[in-house]
């Protein structure tokens, strides 16, 4: 069917003799219309079970000398022009099952190259091999899509047992021009690699930060054009080398292909120039000469003055009228978050960070010194956030009830509950304190329809009680002035080594510098506080107007609304009707996009360039990006939710990404491996900040280390190793 494979749902029998055999066979394979599984299945991808059928197909048993799978694109990078295939000695029952360890060839560009050993020899030379990717390709051919073939060999050839189309390929962007189009990841980009819902599409392509551009339920932006002009290509690489070094790789062999650059036809950037750019680049200088850290506690006041006025207007609206005012406010909006003082501030630090790193390595030959100049620095609103989180830990772990009750309670905690507790009051008051400077923050963030911390206040228990459980009281003061000593110490051995090796001028300059660069470097992080800021005031207007839709029987529930684009929702307000057949698309739509993996990058011809790393590291171990320095051995607790993050003492976080509502984990963990990343996301940031060894950027983390395997994490090198 499509967009679901139902592989491996039914039973299948081999070797069956005898027509009474053949018969009871045949019902049984009926019978497995409704075994676990697939009743499982399809509960899972919105197939109503009254409405599934089966047939049984009849064939003559291959006597297999080899048996194996043939996948026309890769079905794990969703690349096109690759075919994979897998084979084992013997019946493919036993490479289904697993009881063997197959061969593995990938056929890229007409090169064939082996990527995984089997048990003895390779079962197949490369003739047969190409010639079962031809008859792949044939077959390709004739259902006019992507298969997943099954297939077997012996002295006769090979026989076909079984071909269906793969349903987990990523889906293509679109050419209007007829060109090869390319998109790139804007959640790797912004470390939100999940599915975007309709309304968080439709909110991001309003605001209009970047060009959105929706692809299998992910953020992705169209950058075929910039790739087509010097100025472009110079920007999409500088973008990718700051967050994901991965894409910049593949970009930079993208830029190789000459004929591919030179025909590209003219067309619209995908990336959106800062507005007054001009007054940002002043402000950064003057921020340089200035260095008064007074200029930060103003912005933050500024901003922060800005979002109350929104706020006192918003409650105002109603009806259609505030979903407009929404859409309208969103230049005003871009222009104020954009505020010179804190973007010049970010921009300043980041050229005084490429200044120090570039003295120091001369200096000592240390790469990336601000790795570790940038622990416990201050006006680090992200880093803060964990920090005032121990505070609310350390008034509830004097309260057995309290603690029980939140062990208890988990994802439905709630505030009201815990006042009836002793010692109930005063930690729902530091919890409320807490949530009034973070309620508007959650896992995946930049997506509007998001529970934010405010709406689930459970999601924060398990991080509560990771710290009573594994941290001491007032662990968070202690722990700040123990990374200030640090840092402090590490400054005076860095002035000193120049002043020994170049004299005191140059001395003084390196001291200045630092104590910028540790001054601002907490600045970048205001952006997308303030960012969140604003959108929690939208979605708390947003979901008045939804809640008086449910109430009027417009929208069956709440979340349905989440289906729809700003625009939509706006519609059925004035109209009092909505399209409950396009919900109910979207829904089953979305089921699917949540089993894909998106790309880093995709052609509209189906090409997924290949990402690798070219560091030299230890046979088996898998390559990332080091963002802080360090080496811990430990348990690996492989997540995806931030409410399953139940740490104990030392565990390693492994993780898809982290956004700053990941924050208050970092805690109590003692290292990071998330799947997407780069030197300046948001893990990076806060791990140096805590003096945490962190690798990220490594290619499926999550799914090649297994939840409480001991492993070992280089921050140095950029590697983590499974013991």
């Amino acid at each position: 069917m499509p967009g679901a494979s139902f592989a491996g749902q039914q039973d299948t029998f081999l070797n069956v003799t005898g027509l009474q055999n053949i018969c009871a066979a045949i019902v049984k394979c009926w019978a497995s219309l409704f075994n676990e599984r697939a009743v499982a299945y399809r509960q899972k991808n919105g197939f109503a079970h009254d409405k599934v059928s089966i047939a049984v197909v009849v064939q003559k048993m291959v006597d297999a000398e080899v048996s194996g799978v043939l996948f026309t694109a890769d079905p794990m990078t969703s690349d096109r022009f690759t075919t994979v295939i897998e084979a084992v000695r013997g019946l493919g029952e036993d490479l289904v099952s697993g009881r063997k360890k197959p061969f593995t060839w990938k056929l890229r560009n007409g090169k064939l190259q082996k990527t995984g050993d089997g048990e003895g020899e390779a079962p197949l030379e490369e003739t047969r091999l190409l010639e079962l990717a031809e008859t792949g390709r044939q077959i390709e051919t004739a259902f006019g899509c992507e298969q997943d073939i099954e297939w077997c060999y012996n002295k006769d050839g090979f026989s076909i047992v079984q071909a269906r189309p793969i349903t987990t390929l990523y889906p293509l962007p679109q050419s209007a021009d007829g060109y090869k189009h390319c998109a790139i990841s804007a959640g790797h980009l912004q470390m939100m690699t999940d599915p975007v819902l309709p309304l968080g599409i439709s909110m991001l392509q309003k605001s209009a930060f970047f060009p959105v551009v929706e692809l299998g339920g992910r953020m992705f932006m169209d950058v075929t054009y910039d790739l087509g002009t010097k100025k472009g290509r110079r920007t999409v690489l500088s973008e990718a080398k700051i967050k994901d070094p991965l894409m910049y790789r593949a970009l930079e062999e993208i830029m190789e292909r000459k004929e591919y650059i030179k025909n590209i036809p003219t067309g619209p950037s995908g990336f959106l120039a800062i507005e007054g750019m001009g007054k940002i680049l002043v402000t950064a200088v003057r921020t340089y000469f200035r260095n008064n850290e007074a200029d930060i506690d103003a912005y933050v006041h500024r901003q922060k003055a800005e979002i109350e006025a929104m706020r006192s207007k918003l409650e105002r609206l109603s009806g259609a009228e505030a979903l407009q005012f929404i859409m309208d406010d969103q230049e005003r909006f871009r222009k104020v978050l954009y505020d010179p003082a804190g973007t010049g501030a970010t921009v300043m630090t980041i050229l005084v960070a490429r200044l120090l790193d570039k003295a120091v390595e001369k200096l000592t030959g240390e790469k990336v010194i601000t790795n570790r100049l940038a622990k416990s620095v201050r006006h680090n609103v992200s880093s803060e956030m964990g920090l005032k989180l121990c505070a609310v830990s350390d008034v509830a772990r004097n309260y057995p009830q309290v603690v029980a009750y939140l062990e208890a309670a988990g994802e439905d905690l709630s505030l009201e509950a815990l006042r009836k507790l002793e010692g109930g009051n005063e930690v729902a008051d530091k919890f409320a304190e807490f949530l009034a400077e973070y309620g508007m923050r959650c896992n995946g963030e930049i997506d509007i329809t998001r529970d934010r911390f405010r709406e689930r206040p459970g999601v924060l228990c398990t991080s509560l009680l990771n710290n009573i459980k594994n941290l001491p009281a007032g662990y968070a003061a202690t722990a700040f002035a123990q990374g200030e000593r640090e840092a402090e110490e590490l400054v005076q051995e860095l002035i000193s080594r120049m002043e020994k090796a170049h004299g005191r001028r140059k001395a003084e300059k390196l001291r200045r510098r630092i104590k910028i660069y540790r001054a601002y470097i907490g600045v970048r992080e205001y952006t997308k506080y303030f960012w969140m800021g604003y959108y929690d005031l939208y979605k708390q207007a947003i979901m008045r107007e939804v809640q008086e839709l449910v109430d009027t029987g417009v929208l069956k529930k709440a979340e349905d609304a989440y289906y729809l684009s700003l625009d939509e929702l706006l519609e059925a307000v004035k109209s009092g009707t909505v399209n409950q057949s396009l919900i109910a698309e979207r829904k089953n739509a979305y089921r699917s996009y949540a089993a894909l993996t998106p790309p880093r990058i995709i052609f509209s011809d189906g090409e997924v360039p290949p990402v690798s790393y070219s560091a030299d590291i230890p046979g088996g171990a898998l390559a990332g990006l080091a963002v802080s320095t360090g080496i811990v051995e430990g348990r690996a607790r492989v997540v995806t939710n931030l409410e399953d993050a139940q740490i104990e003492k030392g565990d390693i976080l492994v993780t898809t990404f982290t956004d700053p509502s990941w924050t208050p984990v970092f805690v109590s963990i003692s290292g990071l491996v998330t799947e997407a990343g780069g030197m300046m996301s948001h893990g990076a940031v806060i791990t140096r900040e805590y003096g945490l060894p962190a690798v990220v950027g490594v290619v499926n983390a999550t799914r090649l280390i297994k939840d409480g395997q001991r492993i070992r994490v280089n921050g140095a090198e950029g590697y983590v190793e499974i013991l």
